[in-house]
């Protein structure tokens, strides 16, 4: 799957990332779905009180890549002390997706056909 990133210059541009697509019925996927189906988080501030600077860094790269690729209906559906976990929705040209950015992976879900 491509994403975007920003180059040297600031600008967004299109780069590989390694997506891993999960089977919907996969024990990882559910729990996925039914996190983003519970949550109501939709900032960074619904989440944490004060959140670091990193922490708002990396809401706004996820944030810029989600509006870039067209996703929609943004969710954080997990968040401890170190990390959060953000989700969002993609109409893609071969099906509905629904994307997992975590610290470590970013993975996907066909929703639809």
């Amino acid at each position: 799957m491509q994403v975007f990133t920003k180059n040297d210059f600031g600008d967004l541009e299109v780069s590989d990332w390694a997506t891993k697509e999960l089977n919907r019925k996969s024990k990882l996927a559910q729990h996925f779905l039914k996190c983003y189906s519970r949550s109501k988080i939709t900032s960074l501030y619904g989440a944490y009180k004060n959140p670091s600077t990193l922490k708002q860094r990396i809401f706004q790269q996820v944030n810029a890549i989600r509006e870039k690729i067209g996703g929609y209906d943004p969710r954080i559906i997990s968040h401890n002390t170190f990390v959060f976990t953000y989700a969002y929705v993609v109409s893609a040209f071969d099906g509905v997706y629904l994307l997992i950015e975590t610290a470590t992976t970013r993975y996907s879900i066909k929703l639809s056909y």
